[in-house]
């Protein structure tokens, strides 16, 4: 379930982020921030995301599929949802996106 849209950006379950057309970060919400914390402790706040890329967070090849996904929004004006499972420190998720 989507959360209201003005509570969207801070919702407790949901990481958000809004990127440009060259897949750049302009905004994301702090859980999303948070999440980011593990690997890089330098990551505090939101301005800390702002100007970076997925290859700043991600291996390659993840990066690579995230701007992949990207492009095909732009590309089909289309929304696309997905649901991936990741593993991090030994728990199982799962990522929707939409």
């Amino acid at each position: 379930v989507i959360p209201d849209p003005k509570n969207r950006w801070e919702a407790d379950h949901l990481f958000v982020i809004d990127k440009d057309t060259s897949s750049t970060f302009l905004n994301a919400n702090l859980l999303y921030v948070r999440s980011l914390g593990t690997a890089f402790p330098q990551v505090k706040t939101v301005n800390d995301v702002i100007g970076k890329t997925d290859f700043d967070f991600y291996p390659k090849e993840l990066a690579d599929k995230y701007r992949a996904d990207d492009a095909r929004v732009m590309a089909s004006g289309q929304r696309f949802e997905t649901i991936e499972q990741y593993s991090e420190g030994g728990s199982v998720g799962y990522v929707y996106t939409e």
